[in-house]
């Protein structure tokens, strides 16, 4: 019993932030999202970005059950305040307002 306290010792939980947002302007290279400080994101953060190409609704209930998307490319956060962030992009082309962002797995 006191082996697994003492194996466990060395070991900090980790809290694992996941953002998820979407693009709210393409200015030139800045991309700017509506997710900042407050959802979590920091200067530095690597986002995936990805283009909901359908949405896959129950034909019973005419809720959304799916969404299939592609993945546009990377951006990294250089920028952020509380209700937003500006990125720059790291990937990747063609980046369109409404695209999704979300963290990329580490």
């Amino acid at each position: 019993m006191s082996g697994d306290v003492i194996s466990d010792r060395g070991r900090v939980p980790v809290n694992v932030v996941t953002v998820e947002g979407l693009i709210a302007a393409v200015a030139g290279e800045q991309i700017i999202l509506n997710v900042g400080s407050k959802a979590g994101v920091k200067v530095g953060d690597q986002l995936s970005v990805e283009r909901v190409s359908q949405e896959i609704k129950d034909p019973s209930t005419g809720k959304v059950i799916r969404r299939l998307s592609s993945h546009v490319g990377i951006l990294r956060v250089v920028d952020v305040d509380e209700l937003s962030a500006v990125a720059a992009v790291v990937s990747g082309t063609g980046f369109k307002v409404r695209d999704a962002v979300k963290s990329v797995s580490k």
